[in-house]
């Protein structure tokens, strides 16, 4: 069964964070949209783009900090595709395990010490789903210029 069809992703981001905000409890999380409505418009399958902004959102509640939490969803215009980042002020994530965090019930060390839970598979099911959908997905960490923080990005055809 073929689900493409016409996605506007600045309205699957605002969904996505409607569905998912209620995890972040008693933190402060400043959420901007840096997306551009009915600019950023793709042939997808809607309901797989849903689940992996919604994925990576919870992973950014997750690891932002208490009072001063910052999630951002941001892009780039590169030609015949968008990239689409969530980027966040969390602890990042180290070099070494960057590319170890699509695997399926791979964690970052220290995880559970600091009392985050997670089966480990979010971002290996989101990894499945990007392909799919012919994108790829990697991690920027530290932000460029920054200390700390972390984007996810993950790219789609334009067409």
């Amino acid at each position: 069964m073929n689900r493409a069809r016409k996605v506007d992703l600045w309205d699957v981001v605002n969904k996505s964070w409607q569905n998912v905000r209620y995890l972040s409890g008693k933190k402060k999380i400043n959420f901007v949209n840096m997306l551009k409505e009915k600019e950023l418009i793709v042939v997808s399958d809607e309901k797989a783009l849903t689940h992996i902004v919604q994925n990576l959102l919870q992973n950014s509640i997750k690891f932002v900090p208490e009072d001063q939490g910052e999630i951002k969803v941001i892009w780039q215009d590169k030609g015949d595709e968008w990239w689409i980042g969530v980027q966040d002020n969390g602890p990042g994530i180290p070099k070494d395990e960057q590319d170890r965090v699509f695997e399926r019930f791979y964690q970052v060390k220290g995880q559970s010490a600091k009392g985050i839970k997670g089966t480990g598979l979010g971002l290996s099911i989101c990894k499945n789903l990007i392909y799919n959908l012919g994108g790829k997905i990697w991690v920027e960490s530290p932000i460029q210029g920054k200390k700390y923080g972390c984007i996810i990005w993950f790219s789609l055809p334009k067409k």
